[in-house]
């Protein structure tokens, strides 16, 4: 209870009168009962402790939704929460804070977007590698790209991407030899 103290005053004032009352006297007695059963009924049970549900919403507000594949479960469970509840329902608050960290648990991060990489992987693929003095780096390069990242590790993706343009700006095209002059066609000597 929020406040138990005038139920406690109330009995120890009914424990002050005397034991050897008469019949005249009841209504003495009717009074003490009376001022306890009035603060029995004035009781007010404690609130329930919402500060777990309140860490797990916090958790998920940090959280950056878009990120996420479907983030409708965590906002459904937050959503969910009856506030104002007292101690008697501290089972169903606690299940609220366990819905809403469960959903955070079930979510999904949305893959990262390798479309530069993708692009930049078909201009490698349209190049002729013998054209070119030295391609190594350019496969370095290729060989570095690691698919299946999710969106946090974006930068990463990116800078495969910038790898790979990167070497193929640095090609540098194989001279090519000069070939022997034509000469033109001569009539041949008459015999």
């Amino acid at each position: 209870y929020k406040d138990f103290s005038k139920v406690l005053e109330a009995v120890a004032a009914g424990k002050e009168i005397d034991d050897e009352l008469d019949m005249s006297e009841q209504s003495i007695i009717d009074e003490a009962i009376k001022a306890i059963t009035n603060a029995v009924n004035a009781l007010q049970l404690k609130d329930a402790d919402y500060s777990a549900v309140e860490e797990a919403i916090e958790e998920a507000e940090a959280l950056v939704k878009e990120n996420y594949v479907d983030f409708t479960k965590v906002e459904a469970a937050i959503n969910a929460v009856v506030e104002g509840l007292d101690i008697t329902k501290q089972g169903e608050v606690d299940a609220y804070a366990k819905a809403i960290k469960d959903a955070i648990a079930e979510l999904v991060l949305k893959g990262a977007d390798y479309s530069e990489v993708d692009e930049a992987l078909d201009l490698v693929e349209g190049l002729d590698k013998d054209l070119f003095k030295d391609f190594s780096k350019v496969e370095e390069a290729v060989e570095a790209v690691v698919r299946g990242l999710d969106i946090t590790k974006q930068a990463e993706v990116d800078a495969m991407a910038d790898a790979i343009l990167a070497a193929v700006q640095g090609l540098e095209v194989k001279p090519t030899e000069p070939q022997p002059p034509v000469e033109p066609d001569q009539p041949e000597p008459d015999q």
